[in-house]
């Protein structure tokens, strides 16, 4: 994939190393701005205006990390359709065809028996009494034909510079990270995506201006785009 149609302007080799950076930098400046590029290429000066809504994701970086239930109930009140996301089916053990073979198994005397059963119950109370340390969760807003919307909670060790200088995100922070998902990904490498396409991501996006917002309101922090650049919450 190409979405900002860089092969189309360095033709005869794409940029590496520094300049890759500074071209990638560049181009997010310029789609921040709404601007155009000239770049100077082998075949002389060539233009690149990159599409200012191509990326609509955004990430809430603070020092509060909110619990699962505060977080649904937070964007519950802006939209009644944000769930839990999915955790998956229950594995019932093996599939019944697969016949499994190992080395044979010395039988236990009364002692070492009661040894294994009592380090068994040990674990299991342990277990069962410590309350669950989440590291991370994630929350899903359906759009139906406009895509999926998951907003992923989680520690961010290394955010980016817009928002480690300030004091306060200088040990991490927690990241909100609110990701688009259209019904074809694939749309998501191309230059110049279907009408389809661009009519969901605006719809998507002016969701996820919303979601970001309470995500704010609630929490504080810094803005950032999909290229880590600071937004001010009034222009979600």
């Amino acid at each position: 994939g190409d979405p900002d149609g860089l092969s189309r302007v360095f033709d005869a080799g794409l940029p590496v190393h520094e300049e890759a950076r500074v071209v990638a930098w560049l181009v997010d400046v310029a789609r921040r701005l709404h601007g155009t590029l000239v770049l100077a290429t082998d075949a002389g000066p060539a233009t690149l205006t990159p599409d200012p809504d191509a990326h609509v994701d955004l990430t809430v970086h603070s020092d509060v990390w909110l619990d699962p239930e505060a977080a649904l109930a937070t964007l519950r009140a802006l939209d009644a359709r944000v769930v839990y996301a999915p955790d998956g089916t229950d594995w019932n053990g093996p599939p019944v065809t697969l016949r499994l073979q190992g080395p044979a198994i010395s039988v236990l005397d009364d002692a070492a028996r009661a040894a294994l059963h009592d380090e068994a119950d040990t674990f299991d109370i342990h277990t069962l009494t410590t309350p669950e340390q989440r590291t991370g969760y994630a929350l899903h807003l359906d759009l139906g034909d406009d895509g999926l919307v998951a907003v992923e909670i989680g520690g961010e060790e290394h955010p980016p510079l817009s928002v480690s200088r300030h004091a306060w995100a200088s040990a991490g922070t927690i990241a909100y990270r609110v990701r688009w998902f259209p019904l074809d990904d694939l749309e998501l490498l191309e230059e110049n995506p279907a009408p389809g396409h661009r009519i969901a991501r605006t719809r998507a996006a002016e969701r996820m201006g919303q979601l970001a917002r309470t995500l704010h309101a609630a929490v504080g922090g810094v803005v950032t785009d999909a290229a880590d650049l600071p937004v001010h919450p009034e222009d979600l």
